[in-house]
């Protein structure tokens, strides 16, 4: 789908109408999923939520979510270990209204405020989940805040750039970059 929530709608919506007998959706885009959830019920098509919960568990059989909570606090537990508990933080989400993205987001805040007082968030950018715009970001944040030293995605379309950028500015190895969803591959990269 796009980067909004009618062509993430419009994505399901074509989907129910392909013949399936059940699909697993991931409806994390804000806006309204009413025609689909009736389409769907209109057609017996079963629906499975993942990745994000859902309110609205009136549509679902299932819900398989992740603890998005649990992603942040675990973040801020390992940088405050790696970095003895003193850090400066870019965060890098797709945009500013993903849920799961802006929870994982926060309960690093929260975690790091409570547990580890000296990691600080100097900036958060959106992405787009666009390599060349997150390469761009990444370069101007680190030009702006020359004090970052921690550069964290919450999504995993752009994650790859951060060590490229760091090498062409010469930062790989001052510069930690945390990426949430990488496949080890991508992590070996």
């Amino acid at each position: 789908p796009g980067l909004d929530d009618s062509s993430h709608a419009e994505t399901i919506l074509n989907a129910l109408n392909q013949g399936f007998d059940a699909l697993i959706i991931e409806n994390d885009w804000p806006g309204s999923y009413e025609e689909c959830f009736a389409l769907a019920k209109k057609k017996g098509i079963i629906l499975v939520n993942c990745h994000v919960p859902n309110e609205n568990k009136a549509p679902y059989i299932s819900q398989i979510t992740v603890d998005n909570d649990g992603y942040g606090n675990t973040a801020a537990d390992k940088l405050g270990e790696l970095s003895g508990g003193k850090a400066n933080v870019l965060f890098l989400l797709n945009s500013p209204d993903i849920p799961n993205q802006a929870r994982i987001r926060q309960s690093f805040i929260d975690r790091a405020k409570a547990k580890w007082p000296n990691i600080k968030v100097v900036d958060t950018a959106f992405t787009k989940n666009d390599p060349v715009n997150a390469a761009k970001i990444l370069e101007a944040s680190l030009k702006a805040y020359p004090e970052i030293d921690t550069a964290i995605w919450v999504e995993a379309a752009t994650v790859s750039v951060g060590a490229t950028v760091l090498k062409e500015m010469n930062l790989l190895g001052k510069v930690r970059i945390f990426g949430v969803d990488d496949p080890p591959d991508l992590i070996d990269s």
